[in-house]
């Protein structure tokens, strides 16, 4: 809510527990994006429990955190694996940062890579 991000659902969050559990974030105030438009169709920041839609959030420039209260310990491996930022209330943690892109033209780095051997 402090920062305007809508919760966005993994596809698989259809089941009648996680739409309980969307209910009741709903009436905590916060905002489920469950539209499913594809995320660059949307606006604003982005928050999520388990789902790659930060890293995509982040690569188009847009903020994004993962939201979890008590993260089991394999979600939080997962978010730290892809350098996912975890909101946390009472804190201003910067958003997720872009991967960073190791060349900025794959299809040359491959063709210098095959021209080198075969010279």
């Amino acid at each position: 809510r402090a920062t305007g991000a809508a919760y966005r659902p993994h596809p698989a969050e259809r089941d009648r527990l996680s739409r309980g559990q969307h209910a009741a974030w709903r009436r905590a105030g916060v905002r489920i994006d469950d539209v499913g438009a594809p995320l660059v169709a949307t606006r604003g920041p982005v928050a999520a429990v388990f789902s790659t839609g930060i890293l995509e959030a982040a690569q188009a420039g847009r903020p994004a955190w993962a939201v979890h209260p008590d993260p089991p310990a394999w979600l939080e491996g997962f978010w730290q694996r892809y350098g996912m930022t975890r909101w946390r209330p009472g804190r201003t943690p910067e958003p997720t940062p872009p991967l960073a892109s190791p060349t900025a033209d794959p299809a040359a780095a491959i063709a210098e890579h095959v021209w080198k051997e075969s010279a």
